[in-house]
């Protein structure tokens, strides 16, 4: 099966046999085992089957003859039962968190994930079972095994990736974050903040340098021009609003920050059908 292009977020679960999969522009299959979940944070379409080499169906159009909450079979089933999922995101926070994660990553099923393989169970019985309330229940499975996954990943990733969602990981550093994305309009300073995360300022600037792969002021700067952009979208406040909300004390001021982060001016950011 050939899954084309997407937005959003994919995952996809074997819940009995393997099977391999490709995903366009790389250059390795991947093996997919019982029990492995691969997330797609990526967007990239990608090729799934016991056979790479046949001409494959396309998905989305097996989907659509389908009823909706029904198992789909190809070839009457077999060997092979996956679970594949489809999240649509919205808003610019979601895409600072999607732009951190590879192409596509591989939970390994093993005596830690225990969670992850029960809610996946769960869903496939869901599935297979239909019963007042399944298609709800499916959807907070769903979520489930996303959420499990990515922390997942982070574990075990947190030692060799450099952002802040992996400097979460890190309870001082995840405090210090905490606090920018709780209070972004504050007048943040690096003692502050290491002060927050119960170390002293030259080791937090250091480890937060390491960990994120910026300062923390130029990290509490991006953050702001991500939530501006989002508001900048939306429409509903003046340029003047956003920046006094923000923390900045003037406009200008604000908008030379913005236009530095993001490339362009608050104004030009505006959406053309304000």
């Amino acid at each position: 099966m050939h899954f084309p292009p997407f937005k959003g977020v994919r995952f996809y679960a074997a819940v009995r046999g393997r099977c391999s999969l490709a995903i366009e522009g790389t250059t390795e299959p991947v093996s997919v085992e019982e029990g492995n979940c691969l997330l797609f944070p990526s967007g990239h379409p990608f090729s799934i089957g016991s056979d790479l080499s046949l001409p494959p169906l396309n998905a989305l159009d097996l989907f659509e003859a389908t009823a909706a909450g029904q198992p789909m079979r190809v070839n009457e089933g077999g060997e092979f039962a996956g679970i594949a999922g489809l999240f649509t995101v919205n808003g610019e926070h979601a895409k600072s968190l999607w732009g951190l994660l590879p192409v596509v990553f591989n939970v390994q099923a093993d005596s830690d994930r225990s969670v992850l393989r029960w809610a996946l169970e769960r869903l496939r019985d869901e599935l297979q079972h239909p019963r007042p309330g399944s298609v709800l229940f499916a959807q907070q499975l769903a979520t489930m095994v996303l959420i499990q996954a990515l922390r997942l990943h982070v574990a075990a990733a947190a030692q060799y990736r450099v952002g802040w969602l992996y400097a979460l990981t890190d309870v001082r550093l995840g405090k210090a974050i905490g606090c920018i994305h709780k209070e972004p309009s504050r007048k943040w300073s690096v003692l502050e903040l290491a002060r927050r995360a119960g170390m002293s300022r030259t080791a937090f600037a250091v480890r937060f340098k390491q960990a994120v792969g910026q300062s923390p002021i130029d990290y509490l700067t991006e953050w702001r021009m991500v939530l501006a952009r989002e508001r900048l979208m939306s429409g509903t406040e003046s340029v003047a609003q956003i920046a006094v909300s923000l923390g900045y004390e003037s406009e200008s001021a604000f908008s030379t920050a913005f236009k530095r982060v993001m490339g362009v001016s608050p104004r030009q950011q505006r959406s053309p059908k304000v």
